[in-house]
């Protein structure tokens, strides 16, 4: 039975840690490993963590970032499967006995995933939405996380994926220089090099009910997306059978730095990514339908008037 360690990042997490701590600990499935990294909190994490004696691994560290504390605790880790939790969401109670089977249905992955519970203002939905990244109705199965990007299936959440701890060592851990996309970047590392495999059923809950507007500035979002689309194919060792699709999943990418360039009127930045993009009809759709948002009202069809 492998050995499952959770990371749990928390920075002044008092109000919502103890459910998240709680859900890994109540798992069906028993072997795990709870790591939880402070990252400089001025509340009263740190003393809720100590209330779970050794129950789990507890360590601090000043403030840095998310990022910085998910890499401090994959470093502390002893499990051969690697799994990460945020502080203000919780795992339903059989998602580490659905996903270990995964592991052991297809040895092959380097990482598996499943879909998750939103937590909404009026409401919860699931997502991606149950039968969308499977047409054959299947429940469970190998997928490329380039084309499900590409075609808009969110099929990867820090919540969800558990990671060969084998295959972190090999990519690389999250990059702490970014403040925006660190999650794609890892993942798509892991993609590029391993097959990933999903599970058509929630396993965790996402509580998008308290979240705050994005508080990225623009440049943050720019150098997210600039970084993302920038890496070069031959140094994240992207396998020749998944070139094609994360091709398109880079022009997805471009496609929406090249929306912010116009939000910025950077027209430098608009010229350079309309170089870059590939002439596909789906592309070219995109940009037509851009071309007419920016069009005076008076110019549209009467019918969109």
């Amino acid at each position: 039975m492998y050995l499952v360690s959770i990371v749990i990042a928390a920075y002044n997490a008092e109000r919502t840690l103890k459910m998240a701590v709680d859900s890994v600990l109540q798992q069906r499935y028993e072997n795990v490993e709870v790591v939880v990294v402070d990252d400089g909190s001025v509340d009263s994490t740190a003393e809720i963590c100590a209330s779970y004696g050794d129950r789990i691994r507890f360590f601090r560290q000043k403030n840095r970032g998310s990022s910085a504390a998910r890499n401090l605790g994959i470093s502390k880790v002893t499990g051969e499967i690697v799994g990460f939790l945020d502080a203000d969401d919780i795992y339903l109670p059989n998602k580490l006995d659905q996903l270990v089977d995964l592991f052991e249905e297809y040895p092959e992955a380097g990482a598996v995933t499943g879909a998750f519970i939103q937590k909404v203002q009026g409401g919860e939905k699931i997502t991606p939405e149950p039968g969308r990244v499977f047409k054959d109705g299947a429940k469970h199965g190998l997928i490329d996380y380039f084309m499900c990007e590409y075609r808009g299936f969110w099929v990867v959440h820090t919540n969800t994926i558990l990671v060969k701890k084998t295959v972190l060592e090999a990519v690389g851990f999250f990059n702490e220089g970014l403040r925006f996309g660190e999650d794609v970047d890892l993942w798509s590392r892991i993609a590029g090099r391993y097959p990933l495999a999903y599970l058509d059923e929630p396993v965790a809950i996402y509580d998008r009910t308290n979240e705050q507007s994005l508080c990225y500035s623009v440049s943050v979002l720019d150098h997210g997306l600039e970084y993302l689309y920038g890496r070069r194919e031959e140094k994240m060792y992207i396998s020749r059978g998944r070139l094609s699709s994360y091709r398109l999943f880079r022009d997805k990418i471009l496609l929406a730095r090249l929306m912010l360039s116009i939000y910025e009127k950077n027209r430098a930045c608009v010229w350079g990514c309309l170089k870059k993009l590939n002439p596909l009809p789906r592309n070219i759709r995109i940009l037509i339908a851009l071309a007419a948002l920016a069009l005076p009202v008076c110019l549209w069809p009467k019918s969109l008037r």
